[in-house]
């Protein structure tokens, strides 16, 4: 009980400094990711958030369908979209993966990757492993990605399971370690690469979401993909999904 109040004081926290009201949608469906329509200066935008504070934010299935669930809204009301990452990583365990897991997270990036309006990540947190794409890539079509300073731990895999993992390799261990020693904690080194836009302070970040709302447009945009990348199941799932879509969007009457 502590650990929840905890928690929906840590979202209520961000809420108020990225906005100046705000729509819980799905409340209830998964603890590890909030879904929120936020308003602020006139405008509207779709917030994908794992809950600050959340020690258990590791992303399952029935985290995966709700970020499908929720993109596909948001296509239909076409809202900008932010989202704000704070995972260890995927669920790795059995159950999870016997409900083809790594499935679902493939079918969750795709429709990242096809939304055709404005979308930017934050890392508020966490973020490990392929996990990581859910923060929105610039090669997901992000107008920015930004990292919160103080806040944000990024790698591959957790320090504590690489050193677990190499604790019986001399040689592998001291190369880690001296790989470790090129890691700049301003996360400079990832800007530099161009994986991180900035680092900011958290409160920067009413800043940066109205930059992205001033300066992006809400027309549709086409994913980058190549037409290779474009298999005919995509296409029929495409087509699909688009009627999907007319059938809320009649629904909703917007």
């Amino acid at each position: 009980a502590r650990q929840a109040q905890k928690v929906d004081a840590a979202c209520e926290s961000m809420l108020n400094l990225i906005g100046q009201g705000h729509l819980n949608l799905f409340p209830g469906f998964d603890s590890r990711l909030r879904v929120y329509v936020v308003w602020t200066q006139g405008q509207r935008y779709g917030l994908l958030m794992n809950p600050p504070e959340n020690t258990n934010n590791m992303l399952t299935v029935r985290t995966m369908r709700l970020y499908q669930e929720a993109i596909r809204l948001f296509r239909v009301l076409r809202l900008p979209i932010v989202s704000f990452l704070d995972t260890p990583g995927v669920d790795p365990r059995v159950d999870n993966g016997n409900h083809d897991s790594i499935e679902y997270l493939i079918n969750a990036n795709r429709a990242i990757i096809d939304y055709p309006y404005p979308k930017m990540g934050v890392w508020i947190g966490r973020g490990f492993g392929g996990a990581n794409t859910m923060a929105i890539p610039a090669v997901y079509g992000s107008y920015a990605n930004y990292t919160l300073l103080d806040k944000t731990t990024l790698g591959v895999m957790h320090e504590s399971i690489i050193t677990h993992l190499l604790a019986k390799s001399k040689r592998l261990m001291a190369e880690w370690q001296q790989s470790r020693l090129t890691e700049a904690e301003d996360f400079s080194d990832l800007v530099e690469s161009g994986v991180i836009t900035r680092a900011i302070p958290m409160t920067e970040l009413p800043e940066v979401i109205q930059d992205f709302l001033v300066n992006t447009t809400t027309a549709p945009s086409h994913s980058d993909l190549s037409p290779k990348a474009v298999t005919r199941t995509h296409v029929a799932q495409q087509t699909k999904q688009n009627e999907q879509d007319k059938e809320l969007e009649a629904a909703l009457d917007v």
